[in-house]
């Protein structure tokens, strides 16, 4: 690499807690800001062939939510979703703005992480891919589902019981989620 790899694209009062890209040319980056003019943030960052890069301020509806963005998960280069403190998800129009998403029935939960089906091969899987699975901090966290048309039915962790707050989610090309929380819990679970 040359004497000086690294380049500083963005340097502000946001804080960042998560970024996520499908390729390196494209990623997103989420977070917030504390104080006066306080909420969320959203970014894009575009690399051109030779290395420059472009920042993107993303727009957010209906607006600022108390709390910040804490992760966020591309789906497909037109679809993402983000979530964040006080039961907030956003999806992304694959453009410049991100629609929020209340937690089902009002719940005040903090979402902690998400993430969405990547290169669906069959039309089922293309539905799914449209899906974030999101998991929250909450004492007892809970795995939910968020479709295009809403939030989908609680899903179960059964045989098991999250009894601790749930910190990050991932999911394999095959579909199986993986998530791990507080006091060293770890679930496997296949993708509905």
């Amino acid at each position: 690499p040359p004497a000086s790899p690294f380049t500083e694209l963005d340097d502000n009062v946001v804080n960042f807690y998560g970024m996520h890209g499908l390729q390196e040319e494209f990623l997103l980056a989420v977070g917030g800001t504390t104080g006066s003019g306080s909420g969320q943030r959203f970014r894009a960052y575009t690399v051109t062939p030779g290395g420059s890069a472009t920042v993107a301020s993303h727009s957010h509806l209906p607006g600022n939510t108390a709390g910040i963005v804490r992760d966020v998960w591309m789906g497909a280069a037109n679809k993402a979703c983000a979530v964040g403190d006080n039961g907030a998800a956003w999806r992304w129009d694959g453009n410049v703005t991100w629609n929020r998403v209340d937690a089902p029935g009002g719940a005040n939960v903090p979402f902690t992480s998400v993430v969405m089906r990547n290169d669906p091969q069959s039309s089922a899987q293309r539905l799914l891919a449209d899906q974030c699975y999101i998991v929250d901090g909450n004492a007892n966290g809970r795995l939910r589902r968020l479709t295009p048309f809403g939030w989908a039915k609680g899903l179960d962790l059964s045989p098991a019981t999250a009894t601790v707050p749930l910190n990050d989610i991932a999911i394999t090309a095959s579909g199986d989620i993986w998530i791990v929380g507080e006091d060293g819990r770890v679930f496997h679970y296949p993708e509905p």
